[in-house]
């Protein structure tokens, strides 16, 4: 058989009609205009049109988290709160609590530098509230970091004083004592020490006033404290240290 044999015995794949290429035509340049003007808009408005998406993932995670950390599974709580702050956070308010609660955990976890590490990321506007300053506060602490933790104590008293917290009150007075008592300041330690004792009563900062009367030749006054907190307060561990400091203070006048 010759090849134009075979070539024309073959069947040929019929042809569209002129009017439906015609149509297939416009609708193609029609879907064309559409792709580019949906890649026009997203190279304009992208970033609005994922806004949205970034915050609810943003959202979801730090919800996550929240549940690890309410559980109990701090290496959890930190992964999500992580995930969260991996993306584009449009709103700071949602970051800086991202941060705070991963500075946080890492504070309890014990991992002091990683925690302040965290903290020293937020701005000033950051701590909105007294108990923001806590954990950074106790990691400096815990770091030796005297100066900068002092330089929190008074914007974060200021804070507790404002809201009316007391048990925030008397932690950003003891990080100032503790301070005073660095710099060998009694004088400031002592006043601050009766300012915690106006608003707590069975805190342990009366133990260490007593301590300090006693201390300045004030034995009478030391004993008549801690005797007065032993009928008063209730908390055990603190009840046995003032025991002791009476039963060593025996004979003293």
């Amino acid at each position: 058989m010759a090849v134009s044999d075979t070539v024309e015995t073959m069947e040929m794949p019929p042809s569209l009609p002129r009017g439906a290429q015609r149509v297939f035509l416009v609708v193609g340049g029609v879907g064309f205009i559409i792709l580019v003007a949906c890649l026009v808009a997203y190279g304009v408005f992208g970033e609005r049109i994922t806004a949205g998406l970034d915050d609810a993932c943003a959202e979801a995670s730090l919800d996550a988290g929240l549940k690890m950390e309410m559980a109990g599974n701090s290496t959890q709580a930190i992964l999500k709160y992580r995930q969260a702050l991996a993306g584009t956070i449009a709103d700071d308010e949602l970051r800086y609590r991202c941060i705070r609660s991963i500075g946080d955990l890492l504070y309890r976890d014990k991992r002091y530098s990683e925690a302040v590490a965290m903290y020293r990321q937020l701005p000033a506007e950051a701590f909105d509230t007294s108990g923001a300053y806590a954990g950074y506060s106790g990691a400096l602490w815990s770091l030796g970091e005297a100066e900068e933790a002092l330089q929190l104590s008074e914007p974060w008293l200021a804070l507790a004083l404002k809201e009316g917290n007391v048990e925030q009150e008397v932690w950003a007075r003891e990080s100032i004592m503790r301070g005073a008592r660095v710099r060998g300041d009694v004088e400031t330690e002592m006043a601050q020490c009766r300012r915690i004792i106006a608003v707590a009563p069975c805190d342990d900062a009366v133990l260490r006033m007593a301590v300090m009367e006693h201390d300045q030749g004030d034995v009478p006054a030391a004993r008549q404290r801690l005797e007065a907190f032993l009928k008063d307060c209730d908390n055990p561990a603190w009840k046995k240290s003032a025991r002791t400091l009476l039963e060593k203070w025996t004979g003293e006048s």
